[in-house]
C-alpha cells in the first residue's frame, strides 16, 4: 500500500489586478541560489489572504535540491530573515532560495507549499516539513513554529513504514 501524504493549513508571486483577478508575476531565476540551468521537476504554491493583502510562497524541486521565494511571514521560504522587504517577520524573497542545509543534496523529490508551512519528500521515504504550525500541520508532534526543516515523525502512527506515493500541502 502507498501513501499520499496531504498537509492542511501560487509557481508565481501573485498580485491582484483592479477587478480582483489574481495573476502571475515573473519571478528571477538567478537570485543568490537561483535555478540557473537546474532541472525542474517538481513545483507547489501556498498561500492566504488576510484582509486585502495575499501572502504567498512557492517551492520547487530543481535537481533534486528544494527552492522557495515569496512570503517568508512564517519562515516558510528560508530560516533567514530577509530585510529588503517591508521588515514584517521573516520578510520577502522574490527569487528562488536554496532551502536549509538540513534537507539531503539533490535527493528531493516532491515539494508542498501550504498556509506559511511547506514540505519536502526525499528518497527513502523520507519528509521534512518547516514553518508555521499552529495546528501541528508540520508533523513533528509539536506545534512548535520550525525556521529549518523538521523530520516528520512517523515512529507509532499509521503512516510508519509505508512507502509515500505523493505529498501535498495545502492552506
Amino acid at each position: 500500500d502507498k501513501l499520499v501524504l496531504e498537509f492542511r493549513r501560487v509557481l508565481f508571486r501573485s498580485q491582484y489586478l483592479s477587478s480582483g483577478v489574481l495573476v502571475p508575476t515573473a519571478v528571477s531565476t538567478t537570485g543568490t541560489d537561483g535555478l540557473g540551468s537546474r532541472t525542474v521537476t517538481d513545483i507547489s504554491a501556498g498561500g492566504y489572504e488576510y484582509g486585502s493583502v495575499y501572502y504567498g510562497h512557492s517551492c520547487a524541486v530543481a535537481s533534486g535540491d528544494a527552492f522557495c521565494w515569496g512570503s517568508n511571514i512564517e519562515f516558510e521560504v528560508n530560516p533567514v530573515r530577509n530585510d529588503s522587504d517591508d521588515g514584517v517577520d521573516g520578510g520577502y524573497y522574490n527569487y528562488p532560495v536554496r532551502m536549509s542545509s538540513t534537507l539531503p543534496s539533490g535527493q528531493i523529490i516532491q515539494i508542498g507549499a501550504g498556509y506559511d508551512f511547506s514540505c519536502a519528500l526525499a528518497t527513502g521515504n523520507r519528509v521534512w516539513c518547516w514553518g508555521w504550525n499552529h495546528w501541528g500541520q508540520l508533523g513533528d508532534g509539536t506545534f512548535t513554529n520550525r525556521r529549518y526543516p523538521t523530520p516528520l515523525a512517523t515512529a507509532g502512527t499509521p503512516v510508519a513504514g509505508k512507502p509515500i506515493e505523493r505529498l501535498m500541502a495545502s492552506t
